[in-house]
């Protein structure tokens, strides 16, 4: 993966854009993804309850004050029967120093046998297809969250991650390497996404 170009404090990486968040920050998600978005979270929520958990964390969810406030108790080893996180797994393993720290807690609340549910941006197999969604992350994405959002750090910052992030073989690797005994992918829109199911 390419260097990352954003600034970042070692202790808290990515904290001065996320502190940003826009008021329509949802909006722009829904209009730089052409509406997919929808989509593609209902697929990952049916992974996720596709074996009817009796507990789900989502983790990295955006503005939810409620779930700050919980995070700050700490859950017991193997408390949840499935994790879910939806477009944010860049933000804890794109050039970020503490991304093993997020993934040993990760493992360690997660039941065994339990699942970590993934909804991510991805690689295209195909050449073409993948030159063609790096140029819709340069001219679409980036100039149009810049536009709504006029935050232009932020947004550059999402079409960079993207754009040099894993492929789904990649990720199924990755996952496995991290101590997940193992991983699978389901591409999605030409393999610009994907959804990725790893088992403790």
């Amino acid at each position: 993966m390419a260097s990352n170009s954003i600034k970042k404090d070692s202790g808290r990486p990515l904290y001065h854009i996320f502190t940003r968040i826009p008021d329509r920050y949802d909006l722009i998600n829904h209009v730089i993804t052409l509406g997919m978005d929808s989509g593609w979270r209902r697929q990952a929520a049916r992974v996720c309850l596709k074996e009817k958990p009796g507990r789900i964390l989502d983790i990295c969810c955006g503005t939810g004050d409620l779930a700050i406030t919980i995070a700050r108790l700490p859950f017991s080893d193997g408390h949840f029967d499935c994790i879910a996180i939806s477009f944010a797994f860049r933000n804890l393993t794109y050039n970020n120093p503490l991304t093993s720290d997020y993934l040993n807690e990760i493992l360690r609340v997660l039941k065994a046998g339990g699942r970590f549910v993934i909804v991510e941006s991805s690689q295209p197999k195909s050449g073409f297809i993948r030159f063609l969604d790096h140029l819709y992350l340069k001219l679409w994405v980036f100039p149009t969250g810049y536009l709504i959002s006029g935050d232009k750090e932020s947004y550059h910052y999402l079409a960079e991650s993207a754009e040099h992030f894993y492929s789904a073989e990649e990720m199924v690797e990755y996952l496995v390497k991290a101590g997940f005994k193992q991983a699978t992918a389901k591409r999605l829109f030409f393999g610009a996404a994907a959804v990725y199911t790893a088992t403790k």
